[in-house]
């Protein structure tokens, strides 16, 4: 649903846009001054097969609607930061020898991604995050993405009458969020969940960088009988139990465990799963209100819309 919540003043305005399967996802924000405040936030809908694990298949009907909504909330020329779809992103910690400047790793990366670093893309494109470094070794994030699509997208919204100006991931958008509350700004792993109607996206973080993410499907409602939907329930807080222990032993080595959970998103029957999740683990886990006062904001937003909120604010935070 549009909601409009001011009209535009000649200010610095940026969109944070989030692409799925299931819809394209904007929040339209404004910096004046030192002042931030939310302009739009909408969602926009589509059908089955426009976009489909990621990939855009009919890029024709997906411009024609996202052109339809810049008309509609009169941002025509706005810089835009995306999020590329999970799908289409992979993260690696990675440990190289010696201690490498970032020029060396950049060097290497361009040489040995595809090569001795394999990535789930055959052309890719790639970024990177020092987690450590010392004389011994130097412990950095890989994140890797398929460079066609990327372009794909970049395009597409250019086409719409938008400016794309960064691609990140979804999970830097919900952190950047969190960052702006201090919530993410201590020394500890945290995992953030959005449950949305057709799958739960969850990600792992060590002091606000994202390590790790997973996909998982859910059954969509009237699909399943209310037994079934149980199982499904108890079977994807399984799947997130399995996932902090691989992520604890295999990515941490031991070392390091999840102390909290934060779940948001639009699924109509979150607080089942957040329930079923808190009987399987024993982890602090926070549900996120549907909707969610943003304080910086002065404003309330519908909690699916943090992570388009969170890429929105890397033009504004400065």
């Amino acid at each position: 649903m549009l909601h409009r919540l001011t009209t535009l003043f000649q200010s610095q305005v940026v969109i944070g846009l989030v692409f799925s399967d299931e819809s394209i996802r904007l929040v339209v924000m404004k910096k004046k001054q030192t002042k931030l405040s939310l302009i739009h936030y909408h969602d926009i809908s589509l059908e089955q097969g426009l976009i489909e694990g990621g990939k855009v298949i009919d890029l024709s009907a997906c411009k024609s609607r996202l052109k339809e909504a810049v008309r509609s909330l009169k941002i025509r020329g706005k810089k835009v930061v995306f999020a590329v779809p999970d799908d289409l992103v992979s993260l690696r910690v990675m440990t190289l020898p010696g201690q490498m400047t970032d020029g060396d790793i950049q060097n290497y990366l361009f040489i040995e991604v595809g090569h001795k670093v394999q990535v789930p893309f055959e052309n890719s494109v790639f970024n990177f995050h020092v987690l450590n470094r010392d004389v011994v070794q130097t412990k950095i994030l890989l994140v890797a993405s398929d460079k066609d699509s990327v372009e794909i997208f970049r395009n597409l919204i250019n086409d719409s009458g938008l400016r794309a100006i960064v691609a990140e991931i979804n999970a830097i958008g919900f952190t950047r969020y969190a960052n702006f509350l201090n919530k993410m700004k201590d020394k500890t792993q945290r995992m953030a969940i959005q449950l949305d109607k057709n799958r739960a996206s969850v990600y792992i973080y060590d002091q606000g960088i994202p390590l790790f993410m997973h996909q998982i499907p859910i059954e969509k409602e009237g699909d399943v009988d209310s037994t079934e939907e149980d199982l499904a329930i108890f079977n994807v807080a399984t799947e997130i139990d399995r996932v902090l222990n691989f992520y604890q032993f295999t990515i941490q080595e031991g070392e390091q465990q999840v102390s909290q959970i934060d779940v948001f998103g639009n699924h109509p029957n979150r607080k089942a799963y957040v329930d079923v999740l808190k009987s399987v683990i024993q982890i602090p886990v926070t549900n996120y209100k549907g909707q969610v006062y943003v304080e910086f904001l002065d404003s309330n937003l519908p909690s699916y819309y943090l992570t388009s909120l969170g890429l929105a604010l890397k033009q504004v935070q400065s």
